[in-house]
This record gives structure tokens, sequence and C-alpha cells, in this order.
């Protein structure tokens, strides 16, 4: 006579034949993996975030320089206009270069103390420092560049 298998009696020999092992099978992640996963986006994230930075400096850099060199323009201006530089700090295309390079970071001391006229309007001198840490100047004699020469009564970048 032939015995009927129950239910489970036939569930083990089912999973022994079918490999079929609820132990064996992965529900999901360890914890160790998913903690390595999120170090490694985090040391990403790092390491885009401190290059955003500095490319971001740098941009701020560019935007002053152009602007200083827009002010150098304007100044270049007003000496072939009137023959000298006395009347620079009141053009508009001026206040707008030095207002641009302020709004992107420059500093020109205190009382804008680093943008210099000499008293017989015929030399100039403007320095700043950039958000990136460099002292750029330009000069009437067509300096352009790293300087801290803009200092007291030197009306030049050297």
């Amino acid at each position: 006579m032939i015995q009927r298998l129950t239910k489970k009696q036939i569930n083990p020999v089912l999973r022994f034949l079918t490999g079929f092992n609820r132990i064996s099978l992965p529900k999901g992640f360890t914890l160790i993996e998913l903690l390595v996963v999120i170090a490694i986006i985090g040391l990403l994230a790092t390491i885009v975030l401190v290059s955003f930075t500095e490319v971001r400096t740098s941009g701020k850099d560019t935007a002053v320089k152009a602007n200083m060199n827009q002010m150098r323009l304007a100044a270049e201006i007003e000496y072939n206009v009137s023959g000298d530089y006395s009347g620079v700090s009141d053009r508009d295309d001026f206040t707008a270069a030095k207002d641009a390079a302020e709004g992107a970071g420059a500093d020109f001391g205190d009382g804008d103390a680093n943008i210099k006229f000499s008293g017989d309007g015929e030399a100039y001198c403007f320095q700043a420092l950039l958000p990136g840490g460099e002292n750029w100047c330009v000069d009437n004699v067509g300096f352009v560049g790293e300087a801290s020469g803009c200092t007291g009564e030197n009306f030049s970048c050297r």
C-alpha cells in the first residue's frame, strides 16, 4: 500500500531536490556593504566640493582682474581726454568697474587706501587683495600683475 505524504514531509524533500534553501538565499545588503558604499560616496562628494571651491575662487580672481583692467582703461581714457588722471575717480565707467571688482571679492583696503592718484595727476596705482589671496596691482606705466608696491606715496606696483 502506498502511503500518502503530508505537506510537512514533502517540503524538505522538495527543497533538497530543487536546491532551494531559505538559509542560503541573500535577503539584502549587509551593514558593512552599506557602510562601505556610504563612505565611498562621502569621499567622492568631498573631492568634488573641494575642486568646486577652488574653481569658484579662481573665477572670482579672474573677474576682479578683468574689472581692474577696466579701471585701468577708464584711467587711460581720462588721460587721453584731459591730459592727466585727476578726474578718473569721477568717471562712471571707473566707478562701475571698481564696484564690480569689489562685488567679486576685491579688497582695496580701508577706504580704498590702495586706489591712489598722484597730486599732479600724472600717475596712479590700484592694488587689491584677490579672493584667492594674491595682491594684484595695476599702474599707469603698464604694469599688470602680482605685486605689492602700491603702498604709502608710491604710485608704482613695483
